[in-house]
């Protein structure tokens, strides 16, 4: 499957960043750890947590959906190994 972007990568995030900044106020601390997948065009979004899903439900509701996804509660979205010593 070829994807082809419709945003150049500094406008997509810009508008990722910016539809989640619209709609951050409305998550709890119950909410924390889900993800966030966000139509950037249609800022429609599915919370769900399991981040495949999450994109697969905003999917079936927008079939060419521009997906930015978040992780409440978390300045990243995966963390990458380390560890305390």
């Amino acid at each position: 499957m070829t994807v082809i972007r419709r945003h150049p990568n500094k406008e997509f995030a810009r508008l990722g960043k910016k539809r989640f900044e619209e709609i951050k106020d409305q998550f709890t601390e119950a909410d924390k750890g889900n993800f966030l997948a966000i139509d950037i065009e249609t800022g429609d979004y599915v919370l769900n947590e399991d981040e495949i899903e999450a994109r697969m439900r905003l999917r079936e509701l927008h079939q060419d959906a521009v997906v930015w996804v978040e992780r409440i509660g978390y300045r990243a979205l995966r963390s990458m190994g380390g560890r305390f010593l």
